[in-house]
């Protein structure tokens, strides 16, 4: 057989592992097109993600309002990197918490973005 890669899978640092709003999708504008015409390969989470489950789920609540988890935006043009961090964020922020904007089970190993002082 083939032997074990030795890269990771998404390649290397960026944001390559996003979490995008489900409302930010049904906006269905300009920058939704860009995205889904630039990247694939991700987890479809959408649908009732939010409620099904046992009550004893480790899917946190930034998860739950998602419609694609594991986007690789790393390739992105920075302006419309920025357009979308900007706009998950604002989609994601409640009082006092950090937005789950990064999906962490399928993250680069040198990947880098916002903090909590950068909000």
């Amino acid at each position: 057989g083939p032997l074990p890669g030795w890269t990771p899978d998404k390649g290397y640092g960026g944001w390559c592992s996003a979490q995008i709003p489900k409302s930010w999708l049904a906006e269905a504008g300009k920058d939704v097109y860009e995205v889904l015409f630039q990247t694939g390969g991700e987890h479809v989470t959408g649908g009732n993600v939010g409620i099904a489950h046992d009550q004893m789920s480790a899917i946190p609540p930034a998860a739950r309002g998602t419609g694609l988890s594991s986007t690789n935006l790393s390739h992105l043009d920075v302006e419309l990197q920025e357009r979308l961090l900007k706009a998950f964020i604002s989609d994601n922020t409640t009082e006092g918490t950090f937005p789950g904007i990064t999906e962490a089970n399928h993250v680069c190993p040198d990947s880098f973005g916002p903090i909590k002082s950068d909000i």
